[in-house]
């Protein structure tokens, strides 16, 4: 039985966590429209333009994305730099001509993964770290994450 309630608990402190984070995201937009900038929902949306135009440019062809794991990939790199910097390092991916990205048409996708191969911090901001990362210097690709994870688990570190 003890087990169940807590369990219950996780549950519940995760769903009040993502409350928290879209409180967050409204008190954000809400201050974006009193000081007359671009709310964060519309440096998402110019992020996509800006993708499909210079992807289009390159390949001659629309982009087809997945709207919400794309929105959510822009979403979190727009917490950690500002929006020309993303625009940079897009153009920067979509120049590479590494020759798995050419066969794979540079999916936006292995862009989010490996964000910070295609620039630097110049702006003074810090590094968009992974989803969980907590290491020091951070983890710079999702696959440096999950190899310093296994790491620290086989070395009995949590």
């Amino acid at each position: 039985m003890e087990h169940t309630k807590s369990e219950k608990t996780i549950e519940l402190v995760d769903r009040a966590r993502k409350l928290i984070e879209k409180v967050s995201e409204t008190l954000t937009e809400i201050e974006s429209l009193q000081n007359d900038q671009p709310t964060p929902g519309a440096d998402v949306k110019r992020l996509f333009h800006f993708f499909a135009a210079r992807w289009s440019g390159r390949y001659a062809n629309a982009y087809v994305f997945s709207s919400g794991k794309d929105a959510g990939g822009f979403k979190r790199l727009l917490k950690t730099m500002p929006r020309p910097e993303i625009e940079r390092r897009i153009s920067n991916y979509l120049d590479t001509e590494e020759p798995f990205l050419v066969r794979h048409r540079h999916p936006l996708s292995l862009f989010f993964s490996n964000v910070n191969a295609y620039g630097d911090t110049p702006w003074g901001g810090t590094v968009a770290r992974p989803m969980g990362c907590e290491h020091e210097p951070p983890c710079t690709t999702d696959a440096e994450h999950t190899a310093r994870k296994l790491q620290d688990v086989r070395g009995g570190r949590s």
